[in-house]
């Protein structure tokens, strides 16, 4: 009875694991590499087991629990480092893996410099590269003045974040444009204060330089949510509506450290008490969408003033053209307080 339990055992342990091999091979010749250190990555980024490869036909392998994910990372000196995830469950029947790296020159340097609103440079700026296609994340700090340096793969497309205490969250793109270039660059590059496209050369490589801004968080400050329109006497989010509050969604995600209050405001025209509800019921729609996209309810709230905050002189029985009413019927956003964020435990998050 004992050795029957035992053998079902066994069996079910078996039934758990399985064998992934695979060789590394050069992305500029596909040559076999034989020489190379492997590590196998949790999703946590842990490191699970380590082997140093060195043999004529360059294999590795290593025994995994299928109902895990995981990654493999190549590391070798001179290449840039290559990682994989692993989905046992997605690729039942998929045990081999050919990993391919590149050397140096596959690779270009990007230089960036951070700057406040008001363009001074900021150090100790903590900024973020991420590999939107092999999930590798790396980090680095402003100098004294305000800049920052990775040296990056060739081919692969980013997301670059800058964060300071005290500070509002600000990101860009760098997309890899095979089939569109853009201004004879192979980069696209998005949502970047100021870029200085390809190909510019420095000590005989190419190499990309970049601006962020980042904007003090200020209490006092009121940001205008621009064509933020509704239908007349109706207070239901427009599709037009919805893009612009994403933005809003974006900058909420993107800084969870700040709460805010999101207004509402009209022209003069029709009596205070209509506008007052009419602005109230307008925000309170506007936040019921940010909140069902995600946005926790105690962050943000709805407020709206009627024609109590009127931006011109438009006021009852002042004659105005329509565009200077259309200037009071507004969305509006304050920052009503907010959690410092800290620093020193940000490359941990």
């Amino acid at each position: 009875m004992c050795f029957i339990l035992l053998a079902i055992l066994s069996m079910n342990t078996s039934a758990q694991e399985r064998t992934v091999s695979g060789v590394v091979r050069s992305k500029l010749d596909f040559s076999l590499i034989p020489e190379y250190s492997i590590d196998l990555l949790e999703l946590n980024n842990n490191v699970v087991q380590t082997k140093e490869i060195s043999s004529k036909n360059g294999n590795y392998s290593f025994d995994i629990n299928i109902d895990r994910d995981y990654s493999l990372r190549v590391r070798k000196k001179g290449y840039i480092d290559e990682v994989i995830d692993i989905q046992p469950e997605l690729e039942p029947q998929f045990n081999k893996y050919i990993i391919t790296i590149g050397d140096d020159t596959s690779s270009f340097l990007m230089e960036g410099m951070v700057l406040g609103s008001d363009n001074s440079t900021l150090d100790s700026v903590l900024v973020r590269i991420y590999n939107t296609m092999t999930h590798l994340e790396r980090v680095a700090y402003t100098d004294k003045i305000g800049m920052y340096s990775f040296r990056l793969r060739k081919g692969y497309d980013y997301k670059v974040k800058a964060k300071k205490a005290g500070y509002l969250y600000d990101d860009a793109e760098i997309i890899y444009c095979k089939n569109k270039p853009e201004k004879n660059c192979r980069y696209c590059l998005k949502y970047w204060n100021d870029v200085a496209y390809f190909p510019i050369m420095k000590d005989n490589e190419e190499f990309v330089l970049t601006t962020l801004k980042i904007e003090p968080i200020d209490l006092k400050k009121t940001y205008k949510l621009d064509k933020i329109y509704y239908d007349l006497n109706k207070w239901d989010i427009r599709p037009d509506a919805a893009r612009e509050l994403n933005k809003l969604v974006k900058v909420l995600i993107t800084n969870p450290e700040i709460n805010i209050e999101l207004s509402s405001h009209t022209d003069c025209r029709a009596s205070d008490e209509y506008n007052d509800t009419l602005s109230q019921k307008r925000a309170e729609s506007a936040v019921a969408y940010i909140v069902n996209n995600g946005i926790a309810t105690e962050r943000i709230t709805a407020k709206g003033y009627g024609e109590q905050q009127l931006v011109n002189k438009c006021t009852d029985g002042v004659r105005c053209t329509e565009s200077m009413h259309q200037a009071n019927r507004r969305t509006e956003f304050r920052i009503t307080s907010f959690v410092l964020w800290d620093s020193s435990t940000a490359v941990r998050e």
